[in-house]
């Protein structure tokens, strides 16, 4: 699976994804500090699912250039759980 890996991952959970095999493109690595629709650009580009750790909501990209129904179906989005992961 293709993921984008926002900087707010931890980087031991974009080491795991990639020893199972995952390919990600982890933003710490590629570009720090870039905005968040430049990250769902990225991912939009890539055709892969968006990971982030930032607690996000689709309205706060309604007033950027980039959101359109069509980019937001294309985009997963999946938000940090309470608990850290056993590994």
């Amino acid at each position: 699976m293709k993921i984008v890996a926002d900087e707010s991952v931890d980087n031991q959970i974009v080491a795991r994804l990639r020893a199972n095999g995952h390919e990600v493109l982890y933003v710490a690595e590629l570009d720090p500090g870039i905005e968040d629709e430049q990250v769902l650009v990225l991912s939009r580009q890539a055709n892969a699912i968006l990971l982030t750790a930032v607690k996000i909501s689709v309205s706060s990209f309604s007033g950027s250039s980039c959101f359109t129904a069509e980019y937001c179906s294309s985009v997963s989005l999946a938000s940090r759980r309470t608990r850290r992961p056993s590994w």
